[in-house]
């Protein structure tokens, strides 16, 4: 099981601009001299570039966290996606620590000149310092993540459910685009009872949506429930194999 798509695209934008943000410092990356009109926004000092990609970052970082903290237990306890999320928090911590000393805060030198560099005599344990401080902070962010998706968990799976108990205390009627529908009723096994077949076999509830399965184990429709209209709207996701634009309403 992986990630979301919407985590993968956090991820890669996240990565631009810690990317961005690095050759700023280190390369010399920037944007020219003139005033730069992007649209209807302009640029008035591009020399505040890196201090733009700080914000981007930042924001990003915290878009990156929120995007994990959405994903099933599943893959939160899932090792290799939990080094990839450890290690690019890790390296975003990292590039804001930089930044931090690129732009030598007074009172981040003195701190490192009295207490690291005074005591262990070397700029070397300065890096030894900033790196457990990278690892410290992306393991704060990973627990804080989690704490908030098991919260978020623990409230979809009420809603979860609620959303059970209505599909089977009725029957309903599945409706597609053109107005055909069919008669459909959900077993407490979690099998179709009325209008079962290869396409709509089994169903379940995940994350507040209805999914129903062929009988390959495939999730053939996935609903979400509008409760202001007590119906189901098909979700249009891509990975589902049935008609679109499909809805659910109880008989």
């Amino acid at each position: 099981m992986d990630p979301s798509t919407n985590y993968y695209k956090t991820k890669r934008t996240l990565l631009l601009f810690v990317g961005a943000l690095l050759l700023s410092m280190v390369a010399g990356l920037k944007i020219g001299e003139e005033k730069i009109a992007l649209f209807s926004v302009k640029l008035e000092h591009p020399d505040w570039f890196t201090h733009i990609l700080v914000v981007a970052v930042l924001f990003y970082l915290f878009q990156f966290s929120l995007q994990w903290a959405a994903q099933l237990s599943e893959i939160q306890t899932n090792i290799f996606h939990r080094i990839d999320f450890f290690a690019i928090t890790t390296i975003t911590v990292g590039s804001l620590l930089f930044y931090m000393g690129w732009m030598g805060w007074p009172y981040i030198q003195k701190f490192a000149s009295t207490f690291i560099i005074g005591f262990f005599g070397s700029h070397f344990f300065v890096i030894i310092a900033a790196a457990a401080l990278s690892f410290l902070a992306s393991w704060i962010i990973e627990e804080s993540a989690n704490y908030v998706g098991r919260k978020l968990r623990n409230r979809e799976a009420s809603g979860d459910e609620t959303i059970m108990a209505q599909l089977k205390s009725n029957t309903w009627i599945l409706s597609t685009a053109r107005g055909k529908g069919k008669e459909i009723s959900f077993n407490d096994d979690n099998t179709i009872k009325e209008g079962a077949n290869e396409n709509e076999n089994k169903w379940r509830v995940r994350n507040g949506l209805l999914e129903i399965m062929n009988s390959q184990g495939r999730v053939f429709s996935r609903f979400s429930y509008d409760a202001g209209k007590n119906r189901f709207v098909h979700t249009n996701d891509p990975d589902t194999l049935s008609n679109r634009a499909q809805t659910m309403r109880p008989k």
